[in-house]
């Protein structure tokens, strides 16, 4: 009975042991997963709700959010959404129509399944054009190409209007027929 007991108490040691170590290893991955971008605390902010006119998924607990001014947000959640993965839209539950990372404002995400545990807003940092470059990187997400400035594009269709109506400001006119036989 003895050396039975013993067996018995040495593979429950072992299958203990071996738990560990699994869930260390998980703990690790998991770590790395949710790896939160370094901001330094100046950097944190707030926007309104209602002024989102785009977001970008990074991954499950990580948006870039954009305003209608054209400022870009970090937005960090927790816990991760799959759900960010399929959707089409967000909003955001907050008692003020600001959104700073506050203790309960929560992230709706819009998909096609019905979400059950809207994830929380952790942290909420502006990012200037440099910064949002850090952030995509960091998440392993393509730099955006930077957008033209709208005076850019005016001059660039003056100058395609100027090529097509030739020197003067006139359309060009096909040349005359001299009537002549060759």
């Amino acid at each position: 009975m003895a050396p039975r007991l013993a067996i018995l108490l040495m593979a429950a040691l072992m299958l203990g042991a071996c738990a560990a170590m699994e869930g260390e290893r998980s703990a690790a991955s998991n770590r790395a997963v949710v790896a939160r971008f370094p901001h330094s605390a100046a950097n944190a902010d707030c926007f309104f709700q209602q002024r989102i006119d785009n977001f970008e998924v990074l991954n499950d607990s990580n948006l870039l959010v954009f305003d209608g001014r054209r400022r870009a947000y970090h937005v960090e959640l927790s816990p991760p959404s799959a759900d960010l993965r399929h959707a089409y839209g967000i909003g955001f539950s907050t008692a003020t129509g600001r959104v700073c990372g506050h203790a309960g404002e929560r992230l709706q995400v819009r998909t096609a399944s019905f979400s059950r545990f809207p994830p929380s807003v952790v942290g909420v940092y502006r990012l200037d054009e440099t910064m949002q470059a850090a952030v995509r990187a960091h998440f392993g997400q393509a730099a955006a190409p930077p957008a033209l400035p709208e005076d850019q594009d005016a001059d660039a269709a003056e100058e395609l209007v100027t090529d097509l109506e030739g020197p003067t400001g006139a359309a060009p006119t096909p040349p005359a027929e001299t009537g002549q036989e060759n």
